[in-house]
């Protein structure tokens, strides 16, 4: 995953703020799924953000879709 090579700077952040009696399994692992879920949100969130527009543009009419997909680069 391309989103934990930023992870990685936070453990050798975290490994030379650390004493060394800390458990470095629990900071490995807690940095590890903040960086796995954190893209998964925003791209939850943003479809979520998508498709509310084009049901507002849209109304509930299915007719609408056709000239909404002239004015995008996609198709329905």
């Amino acid at each position: 995953m391309r989103s934990l090579k930023l992870g990685q700077g936070g453990l050798v952040f975290l490994g030379s703020q650390n004493g060394f009696h800390n458990n470095l399994i629990l900071d490995c692992l807690l940095i590890t799924l903040v960086m796995i879920f954190v893209p998964f949100f925003y791209s939850l969130f943003h479809v979520i953000a998508i498709d509310s527009y084009i049901l507002e543009i849209v109304e509930g009419d299915p007719n609408k879709l056709s000239s909404l997909s002239e004015h995008c680069h996609f198709s329905f």
